[in-house]
């Protein structure tokens, strides 16, 4: 059985040698039947150049190298793209997910034949205020999407058959994230505990994963639109009743004193809603124009060890 093994490069000069030494033992100690795809996410270290010399001696490393930097999820999705394997094996290649786990999930595929994918999920995290508000994300996604699911710790490490990849890149959306992807994809998946080592810093910042949970709830869910429109109704239904309730009082019994400090609160309050309202709509209304343009995922600048190079 043909098993393509895929994995980004982004600042891996450090790395690279280890990862592509640990994971060809690993694999082979299962098939000799397989390759390693690396993808070059515009990295601005010599990851892809270390990668060619590694190369040189392993006939099985094949290199793709993207025009810039695409993203983490996009890097992945021309390795997938480009693979040719039975099985499919995602990993990182910064060595936080351990090469030598390969077999195991090997096996616990192979054990299952109804089985289309095994998932890395992490073990543990620790209780800093950037894990805490990402718990909180997979809450609020789960909670908000229509039909997607992530499951909370999810790893980028899995194991999947072909037929589950194939119907996930039947899927041409512009914004990719794998976790609720392959969950809009079905088959059948079950989830594998990993410990997940912290060796280099991670190149996710706060702003990062913020931008990415806003996009990946908004991708997948059109409840705050829905939010939108009855908070509008409601807001409209308080002000009339409120405006009635003046005019009675003016009508029938003393006239409500006026202050400038309830106007203005009362302006900036519902300006304030009413900015937030159109930007979330605005934020829609450009991810339609994202798609609609339809740019490519990724821009290759080369690649080596591929028949049509």
């Amino acid at each position: 059985m043909h098993i393509s093994i895929i994995s980004s490069l982004y600042l891996s000069e450090e790395c690279i040698e280890e990862f592509c030494a640990r994971m060809q033992k690993s694999v082979e100690s299962v098939t000799d039947s397989y390759e390693i795809i690396l993808v070059d996410d515009g990295s601005p270290d010599q990851s892809y150049q270390r990668a060619q010399i590694i190369r040189e001696s392993n006939n099985k490393i094949k290199l793709i190298q993207l025009s810039r930097n695409f993203g983490h999820h996009r890097a992945f999705f021309a390795g997938i793209q480009h693979s040719k394997g039975e099985l499919i094996f995602l990993i990182d290649s910064d060595l936080q997910e351990q090469p030598e786990a390969f077999p195991e999930f090997y096996n616990l595929l192979s054990q299952q034949k109804n089985l289309d994918a095994v998932i890395g999920i992490q073990e543990s995290r620790q209780s800093s205020l950037l894990d805490r508000f990402s718990v909180l994300y997979y809450k609020l996604f789960n909670k908000l999407s229509d039909e997607a699911y992530q499951k909370e710790n999810q790893m980028t490490v899995r194991l999947m058959r072909r037929n589950l990849v194939n119907a996930f890149l039947e899927y041409k959306d512009k914004e990719i994230y794998f976790a609720p992807l392959f969950s809009l994809a079905g088959f059948n998946q079950t989830y594998f505990p990993q410990k997940k080592l912290s060796k280099i810093k991670t190149t996710y910042t706060f702003a990062k994963r913020y931008n990415i949970f806003i996009n990946a709830i908004l991708s997948f869910s059109s409840k705050p639109l829905y939010f939108v429109f009855y908070s509008g109704i409601f807001i409209t239904l308080a002000a009339f009743f409120f405006v009635s309730y003046i005019v009675l009082a003016k009508l029938f019994f003393h006239p409500v004193a006026s202050g400038w400090s309830s106007l203005m609160a009362s302006i900036w309050f519902l300006g304030g809603i009413v900015i937030t309202f159109i930007g979330l709509v605005a934020i829609y209304v450009n991810k339609i124009y994202l798609e609609i343009k339809d740019r490519p995922l990724y821009i290759i600048n080369r690649s080596e060890g591929f028949f049509n190079d």
